[in-house]
């Protein structure tokens, strides 16, 4: 599975989990992931189920929501562009 950074290399893409201090580029800055659960209402016992998809660096790419909300898949930092097919192999991952 690969993702595209904008204005540069592919990248391969790690599934892992929150760790202490993890944030996400949004829009012009960075943001918490505590911060973002926070906003849609993540309970805290979930948040450490929730997959994050990193590059090879450690960045976090995208937060994945696969259970707990319907409407939303996952959160996608501003830095990265996920091509359509990979959009649907994390679609499929999810469920």
């Amino acid at each position: 599975m690969i993702v595209l950074k904008k204005q540069e290399k592919k990248n391969i893409l790690k599934f892992s989990f929150r760790k202490d201090g993890d944030k996400i580029k949004l829009g012009n800055g960075y943001v918490s992931l505590k911060k973002v659960f926070q906003k849609f209402y993540v309970p805290s016992f979930i948040r450490d189920f929730i997959p994050i998809i990193r590059a090879d660096n450690g960045e976090v790419i995208a937060i994945c929501f696969p259970f707990v909300f319907s409407n939303l898949r996952f959160i996608l930092s501003s830095d990265y562009y996920l091509s359509p097919s990979t959009r649907q192999i994390i679609k499929v991952y999810l469920g």
